[in-house]
């Protein structure tokens, strides 16, 4: 033991007989190690310095024993970087098995030997974190001699909801599906782990990254790391958008060059089957993207133990504050090659799960859907021989719907026949401007026309709906007020009802609905897509046909009847094209294609929701007589529509 040897006044406050017994007295007395181990300064070493002299893995782990940064070539830039006094945040985007939570395990250890503070812990679910914390976390504090003097002497004070270590600081770990588990508590170290198995909400509140992101907030030199394997939620975008991010690439064993592993030079004979390639049946390997030269697995191994990380954003940037890694499947040898081909090919004959576990398992990113363009003239053939603002004889009622932008709206006009096939007809379509955000002139309008059908007869708009989203939501809400149109917004995802309601116009002081005032409509917009796709399959002469105008005005009618022979452009273009924009993926969801116009699409499942709603399917028809049926023995008039004339037929 080393002796200081320091003067000090004797203090006035002790009394007399204890002031004579010390006068002049040398005193010794030895410091507790708490405060010995506090006084002293810490070694400066790497985190990844750190894992190999003092972690021992785990036996839940695949290679339990002393932690090797020889093993695990890829760990050590990010566990070193999170280390950076710069650094806020570090997200690991890799595969399943490749070392993730081992990584944050051994950031957490360094944090208590060098950098301690209270720490934060973050799994999915509420078994996820206790089985961590009592398979991984607390057997590494305690298996390994150094780490071990971090903790509590007293036993109660490690343990799975809880853990406290002796210099005061806590472990608090918590789960993602409770707000409340993540809410009150201080990190100054915060590890979020497999984040992507989060949901997308916890609670009423916001997601868990912005949670957890507030558990550090207090202090500036508060950290992060999130890990996981993609699952279309959170890592993928949250590693891409990092200020810096980098790549994970292999060193070829034949010409050295540091390749970015793809697809396109995987080998796998032509014809395999992915049966064939998962049990080992066909010769599989890899072929380096820059020399050409076959590898076999020894080479494979060694180009993942040579491998480095090569920035690919950022790399101007000397003190990033936030860091991505990102890593797909092929170049960890923990993954055979058998097991990456078997999953490749079925990604390209098999089903939609297939394809999300290739993307996401082994690809490591977002899963891209496919979308499917429907043709215009699947459109287009639904045309009747009416003209553009010609309401049919054969319907009952007439509604309109509506689709905002900022300086003007989309709209189109239909009428329905009532009953349960909901045969409908395009009366009109088109767009208004608006001179201001309050200007709803041209709406008015066209709410007060009459729309007359072929017998002269007028007919008026008697419902209507209007998205009320966007960037004069309260303009539209004033005019719905005024004219009884239902205001409308998109639900995201699919729903369990096709509608929901909520009040808008409430009391003030009590909150209560205020009696016949404006409610707000959310619609699955997926599942009336779903109906309005399946309506415009029916042939045009079928009940439930989604009919359309002719595209001509009257005026074109009138000229074309005369004249059949000549050819006259119609004005359904737009229409035809919106009607097209959308298609469902994979996944059944409804995608629009990037830069493309939906606005009429969008007004017709409205449309159809709003009718759906107001239940004119459940309604009698005073117009549903069916029409003459046609002589057989008269060909010409079989092949018309609803005995169409000859123009029609010749467009």
């Amino acid at each position: 033991m080393q002796i200081l040897q320091h003067e000090i006044e004797i203090p006035p406050f002790l009394l007399d007989a204890t002031i004579d017994m010390l006068d002049g007295k040398e005193v010794s007395f030895a410091l507790p190690s708490q405060i010995r181990a506090a006084m002293q300064t810490p070694e400066k070493i790497s985190v990844s310095e750190c894992a190999g002299r003092y972690r021992t893995v785990t036996a839940v782990d695949a290679m339990p024993g002393p932690w090797r940064n020889d093993l695990m070539p890829h760990t050590v830039q990010p566990m070193d970087s999170y280390a950076r006094p710069w650094v806020k945040e570090i997200w690991l985007c890799w595969p399943e098995r490749a070392a993730k939570t081992n990584v944050m395990l051994n950031c957490l250890a360094w944090t208590k030997l060098y950098d301690s503070g209270n720490a934060f812990w973050l799994d999915p679910a509420e078994d996820d974190t206790g089985k961590n914390v009592k398979t991984k976390i607390i057997p590494m504090f305690r298996d390994s001699e150094k780490l071990c003097d971090c903790l509590s002497s007293r036993a109660d004070d490690t343990g799975k909801g809880l853990i406290a270590f002796h210099d005061g600081t806590f472990l608090f770990p918590a789960h993602a599906n409770s707000a409340r588990s993540m809410a009150n508590f201080f990190g100054l170290h915060n590890f979020g782990n497999e984040v992507d198995k989060f949901p997308m909400m916890t609670g009423a509140e916001t997601n868990p990254i912005n949670l957890i992101r507030k558990r550090g907030r207090d202090v500036p030199g508060s950290k992060y790391m999130f890990s996981s394997t993609p699952a279309g939620r959170h890592i993928y975008k949250g590693t891409l958008a990092c200020r810096q991010v980098w790549e994970l690439r292999s060193k070829c064993p034949h010409c050295d060059a540091y390749i970015l592993m793809d697809d396109e030079h995987i080998v796998i004979p032509e014809g395999a089957t992915p049966d064939q390639a998962e049990n080992g049946e066909v010769e599989l390997g890899y072929t380096c993207n820059a020399c050409g030269n076959h590898w076999d697995d020894q080479d494979r191994q060694e180009s993942f133990l040579q491998g480095q990380w090569f920035c690919i954003k950022g790399e101007d940037s000397k003190r990033p504050r936030t860091i991505g890694f990102h890593a797909s499947a092929l170049p960890f040898p923990m993954v055979p090659l058998t097991e990456y081909c078997a999953k490749f090919l079925r990604s390209k004959t098999g089903d939609l799960s297939d394809k999300v576990d290739y993307a996401h398992g082994y690809r490591v990113e977002d899963f891209k859907a496919e979308i499917s363009d429907r043709k215009e003239d699947d459109i287009l053939r639904l045309r009747d021989q009416r003209a553009a603002g010609t309401f049919p004889v054969v319907a009952d009622a007439l509604e309109i719907s509506i689709d905002t932008q900022d300086h003007g709206f989309w709209y189109r006009i239909r009428a329905w026949q009532y009953g349960l096939s909901l045969t409908s007809w395009l009366v009109k379509a088109g767009y208004v401007t608006s001179s201001s955000p309050d200007d709803f002139t041209a709406l008015d309008t066209l709410l007060a026309s009459e729309f007359p059908d072929e017998n002269g007869e007028p007919h008026r708009i008697m419902a209507g709906i209007i998205d009320a989203m966007g960037h004069r939501t309260a303009e539209v809400y004033a005019w719905c007020r005024r004219t009884g149109i239902l205001a409308a917004a998109g639900a995201p995802g699919r729903k369990t009802q096709p509608i929901t309601v909520s009040r808008i116009d409430r009391f003030p002081g009590n909150g209560r609905p205020i009696p016949g005032g404006l409610s707000l409509y959310s619609i699955d917009t997926h599942y009336h897509k779903d109906l309005l796709a399946n309506k415009l399959l029916i042939d045009p002469t079928d009940p439930g046909a989604f009919i359309l105008h002719s595209g001509y005005t009257y005026d074109q009618v009138r000229a074309l009847e005369r004249d059949p022979s000549q050819k006259l452009g119609h004005n359904l273009g737009d229409y035809s094209r919106q009607m097209c924009v959308e298609a469902r993926d994979d996944r059944g969801l409804w995608q629009c294609g990037e830069g493309k116009a939906n606005h009429l699409w969008d007004c017709e499942s409205n449309g159809l929701a709003l009718v759906m709603w107001l239940g004119w399917q459940n309604a009698i028809s005073e117009k549903n007589n069916p029409a003459p049926s046609t002589p057989k023995n008269n060909p010409q008039a079989a092949a018309s529509v609803n005995s169409r004339p000859g123009w029609f037929n010749n467009r």
